[in-house]
């Protein structure tokens, strides 16, 4: 005979295995930033595409302000464009604040700053909302020597 107790237990433990599957199931969000056409870089696009073919919902925000004639493209891959030719301080502003408010806007459990301009400012959203997040160095790790 299973005691009231016991009982209790196996239904706790039930209801915490029920939830972690849950979890797994659900598709996690991941953000890639980077400062550059997404399109144009290889890294890029191959994180892009691996983290896909993994069932993670993948948005990627970058900037372009190399191309000619190029127009900001919002998607799951958002390309904004940026005016270099004024100011490399309003460039950078403008970059910022894009950054800031694409950041604001959509939440994922995983962050990439693909570069060191990005890596600032997605740190410390990924530390105020207590996630996790990466730099392409980092994820490549664990094939360096010891």
């Amino acid at each position: 005979m299973v005691s009231r107790r016991e009982r209790k237990g196996l239904t706790q433990r039930t209801l915490r295995l029920k939830a972690d599957i849950s979890i797994v199931n659900k598709k996690q969000n991941v953000l890639i930033t980077f400062l550059g056409n997404a399109y144009h870089d290889s890294r890029v696009v191959n994180l892009i595409d691996s983290l896909s073919a993994m069932n993670y919902d993948v948005k990627t925000i970058s900037f372009d302000w190399k191309t000619e004639g190029f127009k900001t493209q919002i998607g799951v891959t958002s390309v904004y464009k940026l005016d270099k030719s004024k100011s490399s301080v309003l460039f950078y502003l403008n970059f910022f604040f894009l950054l800031v408010k694409y950041l604001l806007k959509h939440k994922a459990h995983y962050y990439f700053a693909e570069d060191i301009y990005t890596l600032p400012v997605v740190y410390f959203f990924a530390k105020k909302i207590m996630q996790k997040y990466f730099t392409i160095a980092e994820k490549f790790m664990h094939t360096l020597p010891d």
